[in-house]
Formats: C-alpha cells, sequence, structure tokens
C-alpha cells in the first residue's frame, strides 16, 4: 500500500473512531499477541493510547485548588472536557501512595483516593483510557516541603522499599487493598473497568541490590495483582536503571515502561533553538536482551520541557511509533485552575488555555501516534519533518496536519486544506485560508452534518512572564483575557450569510454573518447555512456536549508592562507585552539616548496583548536606548516599569525607572555572542561537578567574559559548550565572511577545539583551532567551515539516548539560518590536562 493511501484510509478511520468517542472498544480488554503487540480482544486490532499526565486529586495540584477555594469536581470535569477536546485517549499518573496508605501499607480511603475514583469516571465518561501507576516512592510536597504523611514510601523511603522485607510487605498489602477496592462512581474494581486497560507496578524504582533480588520482586509484586482479579497487562520501568536491565527482563512483567525528556528537566527558565534533532529518534539498548523481545512498550512520561514550542510533540510521537511504542503520555497537563502560575511543576507548562499553541500540537500529535505504522522510517531530520499528512516547521513554529477531512495547525499558515469540500474537523491558533483571527487563543470547527458547524473559541493569552522560571501562586505567568475579533469563515458548506447563534451557558448571540465575518467572543457557537436549522441543540459530538464550554477567568486583573522576549527583536521597533484594560490609542513610549533629546513615541497594537513603538530613524544604530511605557485610563496615567501614577514630567516625578533596549548591528559585522547579554549556557557533561561556569572581569582588559573551568579535566568524557543565539541578531549577517572569536585559556599554553555554527537544522559547520593563554582573536574564514556533528545539548533523559546529531544531507552553511554556537573539546586533547580553563569574551561575524 502506496504511503499516501495508508495515511488517508488510517485518518478517515481514527476521526470516525473519534467523533464516536472510540465506542468500539469501550467494552473490549486487552492481550498481547506472540509478537508482543497489544490488541484489543474483539476486533484484534493494534491498541494504540495518547494521552496524559495529570495530578489534581494528590501533592501540590490538590492542595493548590484548596488555597485558592476551588471546587475540586468542578476543575476535574473542566479539565476532562479539554482533554476530550483535545482527542486524547489516555491517562496515567503515579498515585501519591503516601497520601492514601499507612505505614503498614493499609489503603486509606480518604478524599485523595475519592477524587481520583471520580477523576477514571470522568476519563470513562469521555471514553479515555487509563493505566495505573499505584506506587510513586515520591514525598507529595514539590514543589513547596513535603508533608508529614503516614505512607510507608515517607517511612522506608525509596531506595529501601525494593530491598528492605517490611517495606515489600507494606507494598504487597496496599497493591492487594489498593486494586481490590471498588471505585463508588463506577462500582467496579480497577481490575472489572474495561477503561483502565493496564498498570505499572511502580514510578521510577531505585534498584540496589542483586539482579535476582530485582527479578524476584517484580514476580512478588506483580503476583499479588494478579490474585485480585487482574487480567491486563502489567508493565514494569527498564530505562530508568538501565544497567538493571538485564534483570527487569527476566522478570514476569507484561511489557517494559520508558520515558523521554529530550532537552533535560529544570532548565531554570525557556530554551532557545531548535531541538528537533534532539526528537529524531528514540533508540533502545535493550534489544539484545533474552526476555525483553516480543513484550509491549509504553512510554509513561514524556515532555519537551522549559519550553513552549509547538512542533517537539508530533516529532515525538512519530519516534516512539519508529521504536514500537503503543502507550505514550505526556507530564504533565496543568490544571486550568493554577495553570496561570505554573506552579504544579515549573519546567512543565501545558494547558489549552494557557499555551494553546502547544496544545494543539499535542492534538495532532495524538493523531501521529495513532495513525503511523509501528516501525516504520521517514527519514532523517530535516527530511523526517515532512512525513503523511503532517509538516513541522522551526522557523515558523508550525506543526500542521492536513488530511481530507481534518486540518490543524498551531499557527498562522498560507497552506491549504487537501479538501475543503470533504473537511470536517478544523483546528488552530492564527489564521489560514479557511479561518481570518487575530486572536491569541485556540478555536475548533467541527461539522455536524450538512451545513451545520459547531464553533468553539477560547480566550486569548498573552504572556507576562517566563514560564520556567521560579514560580508561585502570586505570580501570574500567563494572563487570559477575553476579547471580541473580527471572524472570518471561508467555507462554500457554510455560504457568506450564515447564521450564528450562541449556545454555552449565557451566550445570547444571534447574529448572520456579513461576507462570511462577524464579531464573537469566547464561547461555544452553532453555525448554519442559511435555510438549514438544526433542531436537537442538546445533541452531542461524540463525548461532547454541544453547549458545553470551559475557559477561565482572568485571575489579576490590573495593569501589566513588561519587555517582550529576545524573539522579537529588532532595529526598529521595541515590542512590550501589556495586559489589562486598555483603549487601543492610549499607549505611549518615552525614549531616550544618551546624547539626544527625549522622544515619545505612539504606540501600535500589533495583536491582543502586544504594541510596539517605532524607534526613530536617526536612533536606529548601534547604542542603548532607555524606554518607558505610559497608558491613560479615563484621566489617570501610568507609567511602567515603575507603576508610577502622575502626570508625565511632574515637578517630583523622582523615579529613574526605566527599561533598557540595545541595538546591536553595525556596519559591516553582526555580534553573535557577548557575556554581558547573553547568559544561557548549556554544557557537556551536564551538571557535572567537575565544570564550573561563570562571568568574571578580566584583570587587564576589564572585559566581562564567559569563564569555565575544567578541574580534573583528564577525568572528562570530552568537553561541550553551546551558546544559543537570538534572531535578531541575525539582521545584518548577509555577506558575513570570518567567524571571529576573542578569547583564551588559562592554566594550559594552548588547546586545539572545534568551533562550530549550528543552523535552524541543527547542522553543524566546524572548523578546529588552537585558543592560546594570551588573549586571543581568531579569525575562521567562513568557507573553511566543514560540516560535521552536532552535540545534542541539553543532554536527554535517559542518558543512553543519541549523544550526536549529523545530518544524511550534504548541504551549505546558510549564515542567517544560524541557532547557536558549538565548542567542542575531544577527550584526547583533555587526558593531559588536571585543570584548564576557558574564556570568551565576544563572538562576532565580519
Amino acid at each position: 500500500m502506496n504511503v499516501k493511501k495508508y495515511f488517508h484510509i488510517a485518518m478517515v478511520l481514527l476521526l470516525i473512531s473519534s467523533a464516536k468517542g472510540q465506542s468500539h472498544d469501550n467494552t473490549s480488554v486487552l492481550v498481547v499477541d506472540k509478537q508482543g503487540i497489544m490488541r484489543w480482544k474483539t476486533s484484534g486490532k493494534e491498541a494504540r493510547f495518547f494521552g496524559v499526565n495529570y495530578t489534581t486529586p494528590f501533592a501540590h495540584a490538590y492542595r493548590a485548588h484548596k488555597q485558592l477555594g476551588i471546587d475540586l469536581e468542578a476543575a476535574i470535569r473542566q479539565d476532562v472536557y479539554h482533554l476530550s477536546r483535545l482527542g486524547l485517549n489516555a491517562f496515567r499518573v503515579h498515585v501519591w501512595d503516601v497520601e492514601i496508605s499507612d505505614r503498614e501499607g493499609n489503603l486509606m480511603a480518604n478524599e485523595h483516593l475519592r477524587l481520583f475514583d471520580f477523576l477514571l469516571a470522568e476519563l470513562k465518561r469521555r471514553g479515555i483510557y487509563a493505566l495505573i501507576t499505584p506506587i510513586a516512592f515520591w514525598g507529595n510536597g514539590y514543589p513547596e516541603r513535603d508533608e508529614k504523611l503516614p505512607g510507608f514510601s515517607a517511612y522506608y523511603g525509596k531506595a529501601a522499599s525494593t530491598t528492605n522485607k517490611e517495606a515489600i510487605k507494606a507494598q504487597e498489602r496496599y497493591l492487594q487493598q489498593f486494586f481490590s477496592h471498588k471505585n463508588p462512581y463506577t462500582g467496579l474494581t480497577y481490575g472489572e473497568d474495561p477503561n483502565i486497560v493496564a498498570a505499572e507496578i511502580n514510578n521510577e524504582p531505585d534498584h540496589g541490590g542483586d539482579e535476582q533480588q530485582i527479578t524476584t520482586y517484580i514476580n512478588t509484586l506483580k503476583q499479588v495483582i494478579k490474585k485480585t482479579g487482574w487480567k491486563k497487562p502489567i508493565f514494569y520501568n527498564i530505562s530508568q536503571n538501565p544497567s538493571k536491565a538485564a534483570a527487569v527482563a527476566r522478570s514476569a512483567a507484561d511489557g517494559f515502561s520508558f520515558q523521554w525528556y529530550p532537552v533535560g528537566l529544570v532548565a531554570g527558565g525557556s530554551l532557545q533553538g531548535n531541538f528537533l534533532p534532539h526528537v529524531d529518534r528514540y533508540t533502545i539498548p535493550f534489544d539484545t536482551i533474552p526476555g525483553f523481545l516480543k513484550k509491549p512498550k509504553m512510554v509513561y512520561e514524556f515532555d519537551a520541557a522549559d519550553q513552549v514550542q509547538p512542533i517537539l510533540f508530533p516529532a515525538m510521537a512519530r519516534s516512539f511509533r519508529e521504536a514500537g511504542f503503543q502507550w505514550a503520555t505526556q507530564f504533565a497537563y496543568d490544571p486550568l485552575a493554577i495553570a496561570y502560575a505554573n506552579t504544579e511543576y515549573q519546567t512543565h507548562y501545558l494547558n489549552l488555555a494557557y499555551t494553546p499553541a502547544k496544545a494543539i500540537s499535542l492534538l495532532i500529535a495524538g493523531y501521529v501516534f495513532r495513525s503511523l505504522p509501528s516501525g516504520g522510517h521517514y527519514g532523517k531530520y530535516p527530511q523526517s519533518a515532512s512525513f503523511g499528512p503532517f509538516k513541522l516547521d522551526y522557523l515558523k513554529q508550525l506543526s500542521l496536519m492536513n488530511t481530507d477531512t481534518a486540518f490543524y495547525y498551531t499557527t498562522t499558515t498560507e497552506e491549504r486544506p487537501v479538501d475543503p469540500t470533504s473537511l470536517r474537523h478544523l483546528a488552530g491558533v492564527g489564521s489560514s485560508p479557511v479561518i481570518d483571527f487575530p486572536g491569541t487563543g485556540a478555536y475548533f470547527l467541527d461539522k455536524l452534518e450538512n451545513g451545520v458547524w459547531r464553533l468553539e473559541l477560547m480566550p486569548d493569552v498573552i504572556a507576562l512572564s517566563d514560564p520556567f522560571e521560579t514560580p508561585s501562586l502570586k505570580k501570574e505567568v500567563n494572563r487570559v483575557t477575553w476579547n471580541f475579533h473580527q471572524l472570518k469563515i471561508n467555507l462554500t458548506d457554510l455560504g457568506a450569510d450564515f447564521q450564528i447563534h450562541g449556545l454555552n451557558e449565557g451566550n445570547t448571540v444571534s447574529e448572520v454573518a456579513k461576507h462570511g465575518t462577524v464579531v464573537l467572543g469566547p464561547g461555544t457557537y452553532l453555525l448554519t447555512r442559511k435555510g438549514v436549522e438544526l433542531e436537537d441543540r442538546s445533541t452531542t459530538m461524540g463525548t461532547l456536549s454541544l453547549r458545553e464550554f470551559a475557559a477561565p477567568k482572568p485571575v489579576y486583573t490590573g495593569l501589566f508592562v513588561k519587555p517582550a522576549p529576545p524573539t522579537l527583536r529588532s532595529d526598529s521597533l521595541i515590542h512590550v507585552y501589556v495586559a489589562g484594560e486598555v483603549v487601543g490609542d492610549s499607549l505611549l513610549m518615552d525614549m531616550e539616548r544618551w546624547g539626544s533629546f527625549a522622544q515619545q513615541v505612539p504606540m501600535l497594537r500589533i495583536k491582543p496583548g502586544l504594541f510596539a513603538a517605532p524607534i526613530p530613524t536617526a536612533w536606529r544604530r548601534a547604542g542603548r536606548l532607555n524606554y518607558r511605557v505610559w497608558i491613560k485610563n479615563g484621566s489617570t496615567r501610568q507609567r511602567f516599569p515603575d507603576n508610577y501614577k502622575g502626570e508625565p514630567k511632574a515637578w517630583d516625578d523622582f523615579s529613574s525607572a526605566w527599561w533598557t533596549y540595545d541595538i546591536l548591528q553595525q556596519g559591516n559585522w553582526s555580534l553573535l555572542y557577548r557575556p554581558e547579554n547573553d547568559r544561557r549556557v548549556f554544557t557537556f557533561p551536564s551538571h557535572h561537578p567537575s565544570i564550573r561556569h561563570d562571568y568574571v572581569i578580566r584583570p587587564r582588559s576589564s572585559a566581562f567574559v564567559l569563564n569555565v573551568t575544567l578541574r580534573d579535566a583528564d577525568a572528562l568524557p570530552g568537553f561541550a559548550l553551546q551558546l544559543p543565539i537570538q534572531p535578531a541578531r541575525l539582521t545584518n549577517v548577509f555577506g558575513a565572511r570570518e567567524l571571529i572569536i576573542r578569547g583564551g585559556m588559562e592554566g594550559i599554553a594552548a588547546l586545539p577545539i572545534s568551533i562550530g555554527l549550528i543552523d535552524s537544522d541543527g547542522q553543524c559547520f566546524s572548523k578546529e583551532i588552537t585558543l592560546k593563554s594570551t588573549d586571543s582573536l581568531i579569525r575562521i574564514p567562513l568557507d573553511l567551515l566543514q560540516q560535521g556533528k552536532t552535540f545534542l545539548l541539553p543532554r536527554p533523559y535517559p542518558g543512553f539516548l543519541p549523544q550526536w546529531f549529523l545530518s544524511s544531507l550534504e548541504k551549505m552553511l546558510d549564515i542567517q539560518k544560524i541557532d547557536k554556537l558549538q565548542i567542542y573539546i575531544e577527550r584526547d586533547n583533555l587526558l593531559l590536562n588536571k585543570s584548564l580553563g576557558l574564556y570568551l569574551e565576544a563572538i562576532w561575524l565580519e
């Protein structure tokens, strides 16, 4: 069967099953065939599950909801609605056993267990399947301190829980009671409920002891679960302790669980750059271990952490299917009520209302995972960025799915649907040839019958602070705003004068479009072609009610202004984000440049929450500007960053608070890196005690430099350093001929290092040079850079995944597509050095 035809058939079947809530599987039980493939017992079809972890019944999420006075059941209903709205069919969580057990392992029937049962019932109602991991081994505090709890894990600790005899007895007692427990909302035990399809014994075990102890431990706990009447697959983690993989593979586990964090965790801020090479392939090193083959594989947790780029999930889903995984659940979906602050897990951030493009990319990834055949191969990146009906574009931040019946996208696109006349489902952020929409939230458009569609519009969202820095419920990361926007829909099936009727509670809109255009705010709507009526508006769409809608109101409503991120830097405009009630023409920007008179410039609205002021033409040269923003609301004037309220140029205005803005381009050179402005540094080995980097002032030159010290350098497996490049640095690189480095070595006379430029396709072009102990100025002609390997930094977890990326394409360096700088020192060059230092003052193109 040709690939295009396969995808067409697969996607039609997927969309039909999604529209019906996959009801044909609702009473099925999984079986594992002789090849290790999980199949539905009634249909014999391969089972594929894609979804999220979600934790509201437990730990910080539970406490945060309580602190904010949120109804937990209502919150769970809203979140499960959104999971269903995103087309997900899988849920997993590591149950916090410390919150529902005592020291002896007795199950405690408390509020946490009740809410977990309620969640499972809500998921079942939406046709979402669950895999349960009953033992977490974790305390319940993060990001706060752990509470003092009676659970066995709290008493014995993670390491002792897999070796201590009394700890194991407590786990046996707990598992027996847990799997014998009957959910009061379904009337079924977890083993009896067909929507609970599998179990994983515990979460990320820490295994000491010999291999036979490990195998015995797994077999013992599996037998306890089986004795409760459990007849479904039982998985065990094999990737957490790769050196113990043989012992795990020898066990009676029915399958094996893996995780994937391709760019590490807890970077402390947003990562910048193209990480598609990091997710090009998931390699499994256990294929030669007896007992591993012909057993199903699942991914219990995955995420592209510390970033909201909407392009990595579909690529990860593709790589999972290439590796033969049948279950994959992202960690973790942020509960709607606390997603404004991203406190649950600082390094993760995913929510339909607050990260709409990333959420739509998860929707697309679900279709990737459930439609691709196991074991297929789609080339090496960048070829693998286009496969079947899916496309990924780093520079445009676009994930796209385009089939005969479905059209999904994460940002504005000019791509047209394959067949607009057969289109039934559309979801996106931004505009397309079908929908012209200036808002920043997500939207969904679904066909109910000929001439009848359901539209769902989410509120706008404005980024206020880096979501991956230190979180707090008192700190607003993103803000939703309920705005009305002019929306234009271009669908022949609706025509140009379709009718619009509000569906959700309180939505009384009743309008007729003019030339396909209507002004609407957040909510759900029924759209009907002129002369067509839908008689029963209480009908359902799969597991969704037509009238359902879930969206948050702003937690805070006060004015807030912050500078836009480096990705929006320009030599002609200064961008800022503004949240709160603002009249479009009420924003002014004060600018000043030393040696010139200050100027006040009207600001332009770019899109909801984003404004810009043009830099005076005479000031658009290298140098530093100061700026601040005035907002006029009625008779009051408010200024930022100092939140000053009063009149401009008041005699007693003593504040000197300004933001600074550096224009970096000058003449025929372009600065790529300077420590004063660029603090994000990736090193390998990551977090190694022998590697330290800081920023110092050179005593002779008074230059501010990045200083990297390698202690016990001879013991390192090599050393790599990468520096992301702000896109604004590349506006003046055309015609550059040389890469210039100013820096040097300490503790050694000279050392060969490889320095390279990594492009937006993840391909490195490098040259070996020698840095000396004196301040060096090294010029490298760009035509001497050779195509080579890219070190994958930050390093992934688990650590057995690839260290290098080398494109299969032969290509030339495009200087306008530089993404990162790379420095690498071979292990052989470190062997004779106990300690050395590397410092960098600046890197530029000329």
